[in-house]
C-alpha cells in the first residue's frame, strides 16, 4: 500500500487546510506531510508541484490525487473504514457536506480554538 502524503498550507491561516490533518492525527494514521508556506513568491511552483489546481490540502496515494478537504477527508474515510472517521448517520453526513463551502463565520469564531486544538495534536506524540 502507497503511503499517504499530506500537503497543505500553514495551518494557522485557514480552517481548510487541517480539516483532513484533523482526521488523520487523532485516529494515528501514518502520513506524510508536506506543507508550503503561502504567499511567498515561490508558493506557487511549489504548489503547482504538487496540484495542478495549485491548491491544498491536497492527498497523495500513489498514482491517486485527492484535492479539497471535504473530498480529502470523505476519501480518508473509505480508506479506513475500521477508524471510522466519518459518521455512519447519512443526516450527519450531509450536514457535514453542506455547511462545507460556506461557513465562514464559523471559522472565523472557531479559530483560536481551532489553532490551540492544532498546536495540541501537534505536540502529542
Amino acid at each position: 500500500m502507497p503511503p499517504l502524503t499530506l500537503v497543505i498550507g500553514n495551518k494557522n491561516y485557514s480552517s481548510w487546510f487541517p480539516r483532513p490533518w484533523l482526521l488523520l492525527r487523532p485516529a494515528r494514521i501514518l502520513f506524510q506531510e508536506v506543507r508550503i508556506p503561502l504567499c511567498l513568491p515561490e508558493s506557487a511552483v511549489a504548489l503547482a508541484a504538487w496540484s495542478p489546481s495549485a491548491k491544498v490540502p491536497a492527498l497523495h496515494e500513489g498514482d491517486v490525487r485527492v484535492r479539497d478537504s471535504l473530498a480529502v477527508c470523505e476519501s480518508l474515510n473509505e480508506r479506513f473504514p475500521d477508524k471510522q472517521l466519518w459518521s455512519r448517520d447519512a443526516a450527519a453526513r450531509a450536514v457535514s457536506a453542506e455547511v462545507h463551502p460556506g461557513f465562514a463565520a464559523a471559522w472565523v469564531a472557531d479559530a483560536a480554538t481551532e489553532t490551540e486544538r492544532i498546536e495540541r495534536f501537534e505536540h502529542d506524540e
